[in-house]
């Protein structure tokens, strides 16, 4: 019977050790995480930011062009439209 109950406080001995030692490797491998994880936002930010004025820089220049070209194409694709429609009846 003594053997019985040593035996399993080896056993609790061990699960606590293992739960411990998780508990160990979490409070030091989460802090590295969290810290990986916000240098990856500081270099996403450093990168982003130029990247969106470059984008708003480019959008500036091409809104005119859009702007001249979309009434253009309108009235193209209302020229065209009669004859789609007629070649969709037709096969």
């Amino acid at each position: 019977m003594a053997e019985l109950i040593v035996l399993l406080g080896l056993i609790v001995l061990v699960v606590v050790f293992i739960g411990l030692l998780k508990l160990g490797l979490f409070l030091v491998i989460l802090p590295l995480k969290i810290g990986i994880g916000v240098i990856k936002l500081v270099v996403l930010l450093v990168l982003g930011i130029p990247l969106l004025i470059i984008g708003v820089v480019l959008l500036a220049a091409a809104a005119p062009v859009f702007l001249v070209l979309l009434p253009i194409l309108a009235l193209l694709a209302l020229l065209v439209l009669p004859f789609v429609l007629v070649l969709k009846l037709v096969f």
